[in-house]
């Protein structure tokens, strides 16, 4: 071997830079004087090696102790949900995995940027949100001054926003609803929750200008029951302020059982309801008038502007205090000033949430 190494260092002798050549030749002839030397590099490369084997030995390690602590058999990775075919939405995305033979349970996760604010003063922090009702929660303890099950303890699976309650064996739902104008864009949404938690949005379609419209649509079977209305919604095509700004008149939002009509709600006093966030400033209103009425002596006047969360605008059921549930990190308390108990507008995915520490 080293008269091999002998004869391949003599055939490249020619090319080394000169430095090389009287840098061996110095050794060669006082050895012992580079013997410190020597022995520092054989120490360096025997900690080198040993460090890398023993992290990657830990690494393993520890990818093999969440893998058993968390007991799934795959995690997948999705760049959009356009890279997974025909699936564009996540109610798409969740039914396709549902479907698949053999899975028996399954969870959905996101990581992101958010921001609280806007301009120069918004302030930008990363996120990690998932189905806490449905994931094996672990940590290393090396990574956290607590364990998973204190930071994540006091944090519901499911904050219950407050609904109304659909009848049993209802089949229709629909709503009275008159524009100000023409909006052809502009579609009327309801949204439906069932007792598995699940929800749905049903489509009324477009409203007619020139009158009063009652616009209703079927009760999907899909949906276990009791069911809970949770929000009255309209959708235009767009995100930010790019939606067309114009009001619209609600009023009796009814159910169909055995035939007949039972009023869920009359908009004679504003209830419970809450406006959608659509920007951290002056957004869209309602107020309750006589001419909004069909029955009874008053209805609801919405007003929208240009702004809109995600696509939406309109309302939901439930008092403030209705909110996305967020553990932070040290860093984010020191860095945003906010602390424990005090409500977030969140700018999450071009999607505006109340969050609370």
């Amino acid at each position: 071997l080293l008269t091999g190494i002998f004869f391949l260092l003599s055939s490249f002798k020619k090319y080394y830079p000169p430095w090389i050549s009287l840098m061996l030749w110095n050794m060669s002839r006082n050895p012992l004087q580079y013997t410190w030397l020597v022995v520092l590099l054989v120490l360096s490369s025997g900690v080198a090696v040993l460090s890398a084997a023993l992290g990657s030995t830990l690494d393993h390690s520890y990818r093999d102790k969440i893998a058993y602590d968390v007991g799934s058999d795959a995690r997948i990775v999705l760049s959009s949900l356009g890279s997974v075919g025909r699936i564009h939405s996540l109610p798409s995305l969740s039914n396709f995995l549902g479907n698949l033979p053999g899975v028996q349970k399954f969870s959905k996760a996101k990581r992101g940027i958010g921001n609280i604010g806007q301009g120069a003063d918004s302030f930008t922090f990363n996120y990690l949100a998932f189905e806490t009702e449905k994931i094996t929660l672990w940590g290393r303890e090396d990574f956290s001054a607590q364990s998973t099950d204190i930071v994540f303890g006091d944090i519901p699976s499911e904050v219950m926003t407050p609904a109304i309650e659909i009848p049993i064996g209802a089949t229709e739902i629909g709503i009275n609803v008159k524009p100000d104008s023409n909006y052809p864009l502009v579609s009327l949404w309801l949204i439906l929750r069932d007792a598995n938690l699940k929800y749905k949005v049903i489509t009324l379609g477009t409203a007619d200008p020139s009158k009063w419209s009652k616009n209703k649509a079927v009760i999907p079977d899909s949906l276990v029951e009791p069911l809970q209305l949770v929000s009255v919604q309209i959708s235009e095509p767009g995100f930010g302020a790019s939606g067309t700004p114009g009001k619209m008149f609600f009023d009796d939002l009814f159910a169909i059982l055995n035939s007949e009509e039972v009023i869920l709600e009359d908009f004679e006093d504003y209830s419970e309801w809450v406006i959608i966030p659509t920007s951290s400033g002056p957004g869209d209103s309602i107020s309750i008038e006589e001419e909004a009425a069909v029955t009874g002596r008053f209805g609801f006047s919405f007003e929208f502007g240009k702004e809109m969360n995600n696509g939406i605008r309109g309302l939901f059921w439930g008092t403030y205090g209705s909110y996305l549930p967020v553990v932070v990190s040290q860093t984010f308390v020191d860095n945003s000033g906010f602390g424990f108990g005090d409500y977030l507008f969140l700018d999450i995915s071009q999607t505006l949430v109340i969050g609370k520490i």
